[in-house]
Order: C-alpha cells, then structure tokens, then sequence
C-alpha cells in the first residue's frame, strides 16, 4: 500500500510507503521496492542481459548507437531536426530487428535469395 501526499503528515495506518506526488519524494523508493518485487527472487534481474544471439545482439548495438547519436543532436542544439528524428528512425528499425519485425525489402531480399526467378 502506498500513500500519496506525505507532505501534508504522517501516512495512514497499514501504508507501506509514504510519497508526494507533488515535489516527488519518495518516489524513487517506490521505484526501487518496485523492481524489488518484480526482480526481487528472479535471478534475471533488471541488470541482466539476455541475448539469445549475434543478430540480437548487433540489433541492440545499433539502436543504442542510434540512440546515443540522437541524444548527442538534440543536446547540441541541432538546428535541423530531421538528423535528429532520422537517428530515432534508425533506433527505432534496429529495435524492430531485435523484434523479428519485417519489412517488405526484407521480404523481396529473402525471395530473391533462396529462390530462382527467371528474368
């Protein structure tokens, strides 16, 4: 049970956590107990990484980078936007490999691939 507004005095009685909304305190205790319930007996925790393989992990890679790029952008101030939006586009497609989506070039690539088409 958690009790909102501890600003205003102490919880009521069977709360087990006590936040303001309103300045935000205790709300990264209530983030933490969170996790801990979710992850708390898991031996795959937040912190662990499961890759299953190469192509996943080169999928992560690049929306990461893809990512890092775009924040770097927007940091900077960057007056053209569309670089910035071109890089959430790429995150966005390495995250859609990591999630077996497939695109129709993808589709066309692999006909193409394993099948003879005559000319």
């Amino acid at each position: 049970v958690v009790a909102n507004k501890s600003d205003l005095g102490p919880p009521p009685a069977g709360s087990e956590l006590a936040v303001c909304a309103l300045s935000g305190d205790g709300v990264d205790r209530l983030g933490r107990h969170m996790v801990d319930l979710s992850f708390g007996s898991n031996p795959y925790s937040e912190g662990t990484a499961l890759i299953a393989n190469d192509r996943q992990k080169t999928s992560l890679e690049h929306a990461h980078q893809r990512l890092g790029s775009a924040a770097v952008l927007a940091r900077t101030g960057a007056q053209n936007f569309e670089l910035v939006a071109a890089e959430l586009r790429a995150a966005i497609s390495g995250l859609g490999e990591l999630l077996g989506e497939v695109t129709t070039d993808d589709v066309l690539d692999r006909i193409f691939a394993q099948f003879c088409i005559g000319k």
